[in-house]
């Protein structure tokens, strides 16, 4: 915000998406491994393995490619991983940076149909 004024609910939970935010992500973790601790420190203590994997599931890392270290991921993937964790985030409106740029169009279309 340059200028003006701004007034925010205080119910208001803001989710905000970065392009850089999977290079934020520990390396040396595999996917599912850092998505549940993410979530389970910051935002869900409850959530399940299935959860967390069901949400890398339908961002396409299932199977053993969830299981993968970050580091040895592409970078599409990377950010699969960094929305998977964004997604599992209990926010009222979401601010997306250039979300799709390490994606393919099928996620690009997943994401934009959601």
């Amino acid at each position: 915000l340059l200028a003006g004024e701004r007034m925010e609910n205080p119910n208001l939970c803001l989710g905000v998406f970065t392009q850089d935010l999977a290079q934020e992500l520990n390396p040396q973790k595999n996917a599912l491994t850092l998505v549940t601790e993410v979530v389970r420190k910051e935002f869900d203590m409850y959530i399940s393995n299935e959860n967390a994997r069901a949400a890398l599931g339908a961002l396409g890392l299932s199977g053993e490619k969830a299981l993968r270290r970050l580091q040895d991921l592409s970078g599409g993937e990377k950010a699969r991983v960094a929305l998977g964790i964004f997604a599992l985030k209990p926010c009222n409106l979401y601010l997306l940076d250039e979300v799709s740029n390490h994606l393919d169009m099928e996620c690009v279309e997943a994401l934009s149909e959601a």
